[in-house]
């Protein structure tokens, strides 16, 4: 489940399931049941960068592979994704060991059918797979070929015809930027390994709550309230129910300072998420991820019945853009933007919030 949808607990002990995105393990084999023609105009594969990146910070790029064919195309195996990260002189960057990945005999390897209207986003975070210690300007470009090229008689006993070959994204640069300030003192303090999540995550928003590295902590963590809902009617229907007896979230487990388990009520998850995202929004109103931050510290409102505050949240988060480059789906985000949206109207339709002109 993505963190998008629910996010890690506050408690010392992090909530299973709340681990970004199934981790994007993406350099090396993935392992699907379906790929790609990749001989002449059949498929393209896209590339987006946020441009300006900060040193130490996240490096997400997302890629889109689409079947341009106008036809459905026979295809078998998995997909070979390669980032090719390179600095400006064309130096290579050194990468990151990565685990082993079970290879599948191509003879095991189900052929299917892409349909016509068929794409696929990935995103990662280039920290993940290389090892990033200066700043200054990249270049990266994605390549993806398939697992399996499957033309002759297999093991099997069939015979299949689906394509083979490569394509390759425009290379694109992105720039890296040495952090100055906040930014400088939290890299400084990490040693240039700043966290994203666990213990030494709460410990950067508790020194360096300002920083734009704060944004990617906060935009993993809970606010008590998560997005898993229908719509806006469950959502606030749901919210006004006991803690314990919400569908939704209920809490989490966690550690005292003792280090013995306690369960953190949605209470508390919303009473920490605000404390820090209304410092870092103080002075990071226009961060990238400002606007889902915004959604955050708005259901984190709604745990606490602070209505009014839930609404200008919700406000600040539906003017502002949402960072869809970290979403494999984007369906995913626009349903959150509509459950966020009829809640906005579910509290002004009940009396919760006064009538805005």
């Amino acid at each position: 489940m993505s963190w998008f949808a629910r996010g890690e607990g506050w408690g010392n002990k992090d909530e299973a399931g709340s681990r970004i995105g199934g981790d994007m393990k993406v350099i090396g084999v993935i392992i699907l049941s379906i790929t790609i023609n990749l001989l002449g105009n059949v498929f393209e594969v896209k590339l987006e960068t946020m441009g300006r990146y900060v040193l130490g910070g996240p490096i997400y790029i997302q890629s889109e592979l689409k079947n341009i064919s106008g036809k459905e195309q026979k295809v078998s195996g998995g997909f070979i994704y390669d980032y090719i990260l390179k600095k400006s002189n064309g130096e290579g960057v050194k990468m990151k060991e990565m685990e082993q990945y079970k290879i599948v005999p191509c003879d095991r390897v189900e052929v299917e059918v892409i349909g016509i209207n068929w794409a696929q986003r990935k995103g990662i975070d280039l920290r993940r797979y290389y090892y990033i210690k200066e700043g200054g300007e990249y270049t990266i470009m994605v390549r993806a070929y398939p697992f399996c090229d499957i033309g002759k008689e297999r093991g099997s006993g069939r015979i299949e015809r689906t394509w083979k070959g490569e394509v390759r994204s425009e290379e694109k640069k992105i720039f890296i930027t040495y952090p100055e300030g906040e930014d400088k003192e939290a890299y400084e303090y990490f040693r240039g390994d700043i966290p994203r999540e666990g213990e030494k995550a709460k410990e950067l928003l508790t020194h360096f709550p300002t920083s734009t590295y704060a944004g990617w902590v906060l935009a993993r963590r809970t606010s008590g309230v998560d997005f898993l809902y229908e719509n806006g009617k469950a959502m606030i229907d749901d919210i006004l129910k006991p803690a314990m007896e919400r569908e939704g979230r209920r809490g989490s487990l966690g550690k005292d300072k003792n280090g013995k388990e306690r369960w953190v009520m949605p209470e508390e998850e919303a009473e920490n998420y605000i404390k820090y995202a209304e410092k870092f929004l103080s002075s990071n109103g226009e961060h990238i991820l400002s606007g889902f931050i915004y959604a955050r510290l708005s259901l984190g409102y709604l745990a606490l019945h602070s209505w009014e505050d839930a609404y200008k949240s919700m406000n600040e988060s539906l003017k502002r853009e949402w960072p869809s480059f970290l979403y494999d789906n984007v369906n995913v985000m626009e349903e959150q933007i509509r459950v966020l949206e009829e809640a906005k109207k579910e509290l002004l339709n009940r009396g919760l919030v006064k009538k805005k002109e």
